[in-house]
């Protein structure tokens, strides 16, 4: 009487991109699956199982196969954000998404360019469609201004986009060393003479390239004069 040799084992089928694969194991590393699948470079993919949306992010990580199982093989994106290559599942990611991933961190402190043609992405929930093994540089923007305390002008000072204005009065005292009052002793206006809220960036301001900080009234600014340690 024949019987069933004990050590033959079942063949499992399960699909990659449409494809039938099949394999004797129950288990495959991420890595195994796509290179029989034919996918010769699989650090370049991202296996995705079809039942769930699971992505499997680490090419060494253990798959469970079940019969008939279907995975999708999603090539990534290669591109370079200041000389550090990151991968993408999609064409196209959000400035905020292409900085964060960066770990360039908090990104409305970065401005994105692209290498190719410069431009410069100003908008951080803009589209930006991705292509292999495009360069981008972020950087941290400063911008020049006027510094006139007391009717006194200190020429330009450089400040980031993104420091708050309170802190833009705070240094530009301290660089002119006007430090003999408290912070709230003095306040800032723009060139049309409005108040600045010390409360939002210097992004906040595109068109400010001067400031003027005075003493309010009552706490001396009737002395149109510098206050100098």
């Amino acid at each position: 009487m024949d019987t069933e040799n004990s050590d033959s084992r079942q063949v499992m089928i399960y699909f990659v991109n449409g494809e039938k694969q099949e394999t004797d194991k129950h288990e495959l590393t991420v890595r195994t699956i796509l290179e029989r699948a034919d996918l010769k470079h699989p650090d370049e993919y991202q296996l995705i199982r079809d039942e769930d949306n699971h992505e499997f992010r680490n090419p060494e990580e253990e798959v469970h196969l079940h019969e008939g199982e279907g995975f999708t093989a999603r090539k990534l994106e290669i591109y370079f954000v200041n000389g550090e290559m990151q991968e993408a599942d999609k064409h196209e990611l959000t400035v905020r998404t292409i900085l964060e991933r960066a770990d360039l961190k908090p990104p409305e402190e970065y401005l994105l360019i692209r290498e190719k043609d410069e431009h410069k992405f100003a908008n951080l929930d803009e589209e930006v469609h991705l292509y292999e093994d495009e360069r981008f540089t972020a950087i941290k923007p400063e911008r020049e201004i006027e510094v006139i305390i007391n009717g006194t002008s200190y020429g330009k000072l450089s400040f980031p986009e993104s420091i708050l204005m309170k802190k833009l009065l705070e240094e530009s005292l301290t660089k002119t060393k006007n430090t003999g009052r408290p912070l709230d002793d003095w306040e800032m206006k723009d060139e049309d003479g409005h108040l600045i809220d010390l409360k939002k960036h210097l992004r906040d301001y595109p068109s400010l390239d001067k400031v003027f900080i005075t003493l309010i009234a009552g706490a001396g600014g009737e002395y149109d004069i510098p206050l100098i340690d």
